[in-house]
C-alpha cells in the first residue's frame, strides 16, 4: 500500500510501496518483488471473497505460476494479430484468462514476471489491445505471452473442481452475492458459476459490491 491504513491491526504484514511512478495495470507486474512470501496468492482489489480459501492454494500448489482460465487465444483477443506473438512464443494458442487473481512461488516464479516487464518496450510492436480509454496497457497479455514462452497454463474450471474466480463480463441478469451466507452465483455467457473470489471489475457492478462490502 502507498496510503495509511486505520485498520491496520487486521494485517499481519503490511508492505509499504510508492505506486506514484508506475503504470496503473503494470504495477502488477512488481507483485513478486513486493510479495514477502514463499507462497502468493494475489487478488485484486475489487474483488470478494465468499469461501474459505484452502482449496484455491490446494489447486494451485507446485505451480510456479498459475491463473484460473486454461482457455487458449487462437483468435485476436488481447492480441490484435496473433500471429504476431506466435512468432515470439512458438505457441498456437496462449493462455486466456482475468488478471483478477495470480498464484506464484518463489524463486521459481521470477523469471515468468521478468519476461513479462521484458515485453512492456515491445507493446504496440506487438500489436497487443490497450484497456479503458484506449492508452491504458495491461499486464495480462503480457503475462500470457511469458507463460506461452514457457509451455504454462493455466488451472481450468474442471482441473480446480470449482470455480476459483470470475469477472462479471458476459454475464446475464443479476449476481446472487451474499458474503455472510459464502454464496455467489450468476449466469456467464449461458453458463451458472460460482466463483470463491467474485472478481467485479466494473462500475456496471458497484451496488452488489458496496453493499456486500458493507455487510
Amino acid at each position: 500500500t502507498d496510503t495509511e491504513i486505520e485498520e491496520a491491526r487486521l494485517f499481519n504484514t503490511i508492505t509499504r510501496r510508492d505506486f506514484s511512478q508506475l503504470d496503473p495495470l503494470l504495477s502488477k507486474l512488481k507483485m513478486y518483488e513486493f510479495s514477502p512470501f514463499k507462497k502468493t496468492l494475489f487478488i485484486d482489489a475489487d474483488s470478494l471473497v465468499v469461501a474459505p480459501l484452502e482449496p484455491v492454494f490446494e489447486a494451485f500448489d507446485g505451480k510456479r505460476f498459475s491463473v484460473f482460465g486454461a482457455a487458449e487465444y487462437t483468435t485476436p483477443g488481447w492480441f490484435n494479430d496473433i500471429r504476431v506473438v506466435e512468432e515470439i512464443t512458438g505457441s498456437a494458442g496462449l493462455p486466456g484468462f482475468n488478471g483478477g487473481i495470480y498464484y506464484f512461488e518463489k524463486p521459481d516464479a521470477e523469471n515468468i514476471f521478468e519476461s513479462a516487464e521484458d515485453l512492456i518496450n515491445s507493446y504496440r510492436k506487438l500489436q497487443i489491445g490497450t484497456f479503458g480509454d484506449g492508452e491504458q496497457r495491461g499486464e495480462e497479455p503480457l503475462l500470457s505471452i511469458a507463460m506461452a514462452q514457457r509451455g504454462i497454463r493455466g488451472v481450468g474450471r474442471d482441473e480446480a473442481g470449482f470455480d476459483i474466480m470470475y469477472a462479471p463480463a458476459g454475464r446475464r441478469g443479476k449476481i446472487e452475492i451474499d458474503v455472510l451466507e459464502g454464496i455467489c452465483r450468476f449466469n456467464k455467457k449461458g453458463t451458472w458459476v460460482e466463483p470463491t473470489v467474485m472478481h467485479f471489475a466494473s462500475d456496471d457492478n458497484c451496488y452488489c459490491y458496496k453493499r456486500e462490502q458493507l455487510r
